[in-house]
């Protein structure tokens, strides 16, 4: 949805049924967000700002999270897991095989963003890792 910061009636930008983290282009002309088909997978959709139909629809790849817009508009960027490893990838929507961004050899990332130029990047990092103990026999 798209509500002016004056008020107004909100305007629906997508009939998608859910949407997630919402980016928009550096122009201000296209929303990206990630969704899912009927089916469960996850899909990443760009609309234009005003609403209407989709742009671009892009079939993200399994164990992938935090698809975003990139800033010029041209693909979208996600963190893909493998294993305990994530980094970071882009997808031009012109087509052609991902990129990898990163080449992290350890951790997770659970953030990111792009600097208004879209030439650097800020991430944080780290890992999870936690002992499990089991306690018996206690008051």
């Amino acid at each position: 949805m798209r509500v002016s910061t004056t008020g107004g009636a909100p305007v629906a930008l997508s009939s998608a049924k859910a949407a997630w983290l919402p980016s928009i282009s550096s122009d201000g002309q296209q929303v990206g967000f990630s969704s899912a088909t009927a089916d469960g997978k996850g899909v990443f959709l760009v609309v234009p700002a005003g609403g209407g139909a989709p742009l671009h629809q892009v079939n993200l790849p399994p164990d992938s999270d935090l698809a975003t817009l990139s800033r010029d508009g041209s693909g979208l960027t996600y963190v893909l897991h493998m294993g305990d490893v994530d980094n970071l990838w882009y997808q031009s929507f012109a087509g052609g095989a991902p990129k990898q961004l990163t080449h992290f050899p350890t951790d997770h990332i659970y953030a990111y963003s792009f600097s208004r130029d879209g030439k650097k990047v800020a991430i944080t990092r780290g890992n999870s890792k936690q002992d499990a103990v089991m306690l018996s026999n206690f008051r």
